[in-house]
């Protein structure tokens, strides 16, 4: 624990003691112990809650001992209630002002931690508010501008685009971003104040909080050295075309009797010589030549002289320590008598292509990696000679190995035939247009494997718009591919499982009604006949009541069959809820009173119109009245109320039945649902009630829902429909009882 802030909060407390005693006589009134709650304040403010809390405690009994009662005697009402408040008010402001110290030392350690993050970056990080002001610069940024510390964005910076024109403060940016525009790699040439100049590369993004910009960061990359390689580049390579261009740069004849060479005033230069007459020792040459690439040089010269072409590549160190990379082209002059006389060629400074190639080697290293990251093959196609050059990646695509011939013929002999037309007019279009390639296609390994390709490319074309040579990448899309085809397997299965289905519920509800006819005419003859009257009657109200049920059932059936199938057609018209919802009463009321339980139906003093199929709406209380009936006790209570609210009417049907569990009530609803409950099956339901009345409440663009605090404390299910008209009428509240 640091003692400090608790020392800083009793000289805190001390020093309000004098102010207070002082103030009091000022005041013409007692000591004013307000004093005391300042001093807690500031502690808290500067210490936290723990200080605070020490001070508050300090604060009482001073204000005990000295203000609330000098001489120590028991405390008057006044004084006990001045004393509860103070101690009040201290508690609020330890726990409030505490809580603002915590919060500002957080807020610093994550302001801190943020600019620590920002200062390590590999990149230069500067912030900016509303206002242009300087907020936080790290360390890279500063480097990158040369100001040390960062100035806010009215200095005055030397900003210039690629062309070497200075750029508008408007245009940095900074001031775009602060504007809501986002800059994302923009390269501009900057002139630090020193006056030297660097290549930076800035991005800038706005700062918003609640879609206000507040702010700005900019980021910031040095490409100096970037740019500086990609001139040299770009001067090595105009050296290069223009000594091949050239052709006689650097040329020499050499006299292999004499053993004496006359080489033309660049040929010194390239050497390091000083211009002389022209004519060389080959010893000074050898004297030239590295001494590790001597002796291939001079193999290299007797293999000329017999064959009668000569090519080599050797190194020199001139006199300054400068080494250089030399190629040498050239042929051998013979006499009359077939015997070499003369080797004349041309020497050519390749330093630079040397270096090229170098950085072009290391180059292609780096992307071969990132490509084989991604798992993609990289391939190269000369189109004038058809010579293929391909990534072991893109080898291992085809099936092959990585160094097992592989050429554009063999990716063409490799691709499924059912795809090889396609492919290759993939190809074809790509050429003709100068687009790029896109094909995707099955190709078949070695081995019998199928495996789906997807392959990306572009042509280079020469001045005369002949493609000379292609690049491209392949990847092995497989997997996803075998993902897709499951999918759509899947979907296709679903289809026609789902097919299947209404279809057997249509040829179910018609076999199941089919025997209807039948039993309804067995029964007008029993009753026809007379004998036996009273067991007749008994048998025939067995049967009348098992096909009203069978009949039911095939009724919702063919309901479920007809609504999939969209084969309901709804005879809407404008007609009062009212009306229907005294209809449905009455066609539940027989099961309600066989059950003894207690209805209520409630109505509102306005009419409510809406426009419905009649009957179907009448189906779908039915329905609920049923279901409530069935799932609750006997003598229990049913309720059926129409609610009028806004634009829409409420019907709620509520019952204190045995209610309904939450993971049920989620499902309730879908086509079967019930189907696995036993209670469901003990009181002769299907799970089809529900479903078809979700389904016809949804046809007339309303819905329907279920509210249960679980089983056995009841349900509520609530069907909203839109109202067609609202109009005030006469009060039609009533209630029936069973």
């Amino acid at each position: 624990m640091k003692l400090r802030p608790y020392a800083v909060a009793a000289l805190v407390i001390a020093a309000c003691i004098p102010v207070a005693q002082w103030l009091g006589p000022a005041t013409n009134g007692p000591p004013p112990v307000m004093v005391l709650l300042v001093g807690i304040t500031i502690t808290a403010w500067h210490g936290g809650r723990g200080p605070a809390v020490f001070a508050s405690a300090l604060a009482l009994a001073v204000a005990h001992v000295f203000f609330l009662s000098p001489e120590l005697k028991p405390w008057s009402p006044p004084d006990e209630t001045r004393f509860a408040l103070m101690a009040a008010v201290a508690i609020c402001i330890s726990l409030l002002a505490g809580s603002l110290h915590e919060a500002r030392d957080a807020l610093r350690r994550e302001t801190a931690r943020l600019r620590s993050f920002l200062d390590n970056l590999p990149a230069g990080f500067v912030v900016y508010d509303g206002a242009g002001r300087l907020v936080h610069a790290n360390r890279h940024v500063e480097q990158h501008t040369g100001y040390q510390p960062m100035p806010s964005l009215d200095a005055p910076f030397g900003v210039l685009d690629a062309e070497g024109r200075p750029i508008a403060r408007k245009d940095y940016a900074t001031s775009r971003a602060l504007m809501g525009e986002s800059t994302l790699a923009r390269q501009v040439r900057y002139v630090r104040p020193g006056g030297d100049e660097a290549w930076l590369e800035v991005s800038a993004v706005p700062i918003r909080e609640e879609g206000r910009v507040v702010g700005a960061l900019t980021m910031t990359h040095d490409i100096s050295e970037l740019k500086r390689l990609q001139l040299e580049l770009v001067a090595s390579r105009a050296r290069l075309e223009l000594a091949q261009a050239a052709g006689g740069i650097g040329s020499f004849d050499y006299d292999l009797v004499s053993r004496r060479a006359l080489w033309s005033p660049e040929l010194d230069a390239l050497h390091g010589f000083a211009h002389g007459d022209g004519t060389r020792a080959v010893e000074e040459w050898m004297a030239r030549v590295h001494p590790e690439d001597l002796p291939q040089a001079l193999r290299d010269i007797d293999t000329a002289v017999a064959n009668g072409s000569f090519m080599s590549q050797w190194r020199i160190v001139r006199p300054d320590g400068a080494v250089r990379h030399i190629e040498a082209q050239g042929r051998v002059v013979r006499d009359d008598a077939g015997r070499p006389v003369r080797l004349m060629g041309v020497n050519i400074d390749v330093t630079e292509r040397r270096e090229t190639q170098a950085r072009l080697h290391e180059a292609e290293r780096r992307l071969e990696i990132a490509l084989e990251a991604a798992r993609m093959g990289r391939w190269h196609i000369d189109l004038t000679t058809g010579l293929m050059d391909a990534s072991a990646t893109c080898r291992a695509n085809f099936g092959r190995l990585p160094h097992e011939r592989f050429e554009y013929e063999d990716v063409v002999a490799s691709v499924h035939p059912d795809d090889r037309a396609a492919m290759e007019a993939a190809v074809e279009r790509a050429l003709e247009s100068r687009q790029e390639y896109a094909a995707e296609y099955r190709v078949v390994w070695p081995d019998g494997t199928v495996r789906w390709i997807a392959a990306r490319g572009r042509a280079t074309y020469d001045g005369d718009g002949r493609a000379l040579v292609m690049d491209g990448v392949t990847i092995d899309f497989t997997s996803r591919k075998r993902l897709e085809e499951e999918l759509r397997s899947m979907t296709l299965s679903l289809q026609e499982a789902d097919r299947r289905k209404d279809q057997f519920l249509a040829v179910l509800g018609h076999e199941l009604r089919n025997p209807l006819a039948p039993m309804r005419n067995a029964m007008s003859l029993i009753r026809m006949r007379g004998e036996a009257a009273e067991l007749r009657e008994s048998a025939l109200g067995v049967m009348e009541r098992q096909m009203a049920q069978l009949r039911h059932l095939v009724d919702e059936l063919l309901d479920v069959s007809r609504i999939a199938q969209g084969k309901v057609r709804l005879e809407r018209e404008p007609v009062a809820l009212a009306r229907l919802l005294r209809e449905a009463a009455e066609a539940a009321e027989p099961l309600m009173l066989a059950r003894h339980h207690r209805f209520r139906l409630e109505l509102p003093a306005e009419e409510a119109i809406v426009v419905a199929d009649r009957g179907r709406i009448v189906q779908v209380v039915t329905n609920l009245l049923n279901n409530a009936a069935k799932y609750t006790d006997e003598r229990g209570e049913i309720a059926l109320e129409l609610e009028v609210a806004g634009a829409v009417a409420l019907i709620r049907v509520t019952d204190n039945g045995i209610g309904i569990a939450p993971d049920l009530q989620a499902r309730i609803f879908e086509l079967f649902s019930q189907a696995d409950a036993a209670l469901d099956r003990a009181q002769g339901g299907l799970g089809l009630g529900l479903n078809v009345a979700r389904r016809l409440v949804e046809m007339h663009d309303g819905t329907i829902g279920v509210q249960s605090d679980g089983p056995g404390r009841g349900s509520v299910f609530t069907v909203t429909l839109p109202l067609a008209v609202a109009t005030a009428a006469h009060p039609r509240s009533a209630a029936r009882h069973g």
